[in-house]
C-alpha cells in the first residue's frame, strides 16, 4: 500500500504558484515596454486612442526614482516566484517587498498625483490587479510557508 506523505505538495500549490510565474513574467514585460517607451511611442499611443495626451505626459515627466520603484516592485516579485517554484521561504520576504513598492507606487500615482484622473478604465483597473495579486501573493506565500510547504 501506498501511504501519501505529509511532504507532498497539493496541485493547487503548483497551479497558483505557475499563475503568479506567469504574472511575474507580465511584469518584467511591462517594465521593459515602460523604460523603452519613446516618445514616438507615447505619441502613438495617443494617436490611437489607447492613452490621453495627459497621461502620455505624466509617464514622459516621471523621474527616476518611479522607474526604480516600479523595478524593485516587478523584480523582488519575480525572484518571489522564483523562490515559490523552489519551495523556498524567501517567497515572503520578496513578495512582501514587492508589494510594499506597488503600494509606494500607486501611492505617489494616485494619491500625490492624482493620475487615476488622467488614465483609461482600462489602466486603473490594471493597476489595482497589481495590488490585488500583490496581496494574494503575500498571503499565498505566508500560508504555504505556516503549512510548511515552503521551507
Amino acid at each position: 500500500m501506498s501511504e501519501i506523505s505529509e511532504n507532498n505538495t497539493p496541485t493547487s500549490y503548483w497551479v497558483v504558484t505557475g499563475l503568479l510565474v506567469v504574472w511575474s513574467l507580465m511584469g518584467i514585460m511591462a517594465y521593459l515596454g515602460n523604460v523603452g517607451m519613446s516618445a514616438e511611442d507615447l505619441a502613438k499611443y495617443v494617436a490611437e486612442g489607447d492613452m490621453t495626451q495627459g497621461y502620455a505626459d505624466y509617464i514622459a515627466s516621471a523621474p527616476a526614482w518611479t522607474t526604480a520603484v516600479f523595478a524593485v516592485a516587478v523584480f523582488s516579485g519575480v525572484a518571489g516566484a522564483i523562490c515559490l517554484l523552489l519551495r523556498k521561504k524567501w517567497a515572503v520576504q520578496l513578495y512582501t517587498v514587492s508589494l510594499v513598492f506597488i503600494l509606494i507606487s500607486m501611492f505617489k500615482g494616485f494619491v500625490l498625483d492624482r493620475a487615476g484622473s488622467i488614465m483609461s478604465a482600462g489602466q486603473i483597473f490594471m493597476e489595482f490587479m497589481v495590488v490585488i495579486l500583490g496581496i494574494i501573493a503575500v498571503w499565498f506565500s505566508r500560508k504555504k510557508r505556516s503549512a510548511g510547504i515552503i521551507k
